[in-house]
């Protein structure tokens, strides 16, 4: 994939594995950071859609135990 800022729904499901159906939920719930400039054409901050998955890191069971000693 070419290195740009922002991605259609096409790429965003090739960029996280999302079907067409559960991107069109993310965003109808806003769940998920979009753009919508014309009012009907999706687009996603690369960079945005990066911090959103982060947020959603769980930790390992190492790292819990070495913030429990």
């Amino acid at each position: 994939m070419e290195n740009k800022n922002f991605l259609t729904v096409e790429e965003m499901m090739k960029y996280t594995g999302f079907s067409q159906k559960q991107i069109y939920k993310l965003t109808s719930t806003r769940t998920i950071p979009h753009y919508k400039p014309s009012g009907r054409k999706l687009f996603f901050k690369k960079d945005e859609i990066d911090k959103w998955i982060n947020r959603g890191r769980i930790d390992t069971f190492e790292e819990l135990s070495k913030e429990i000693v």
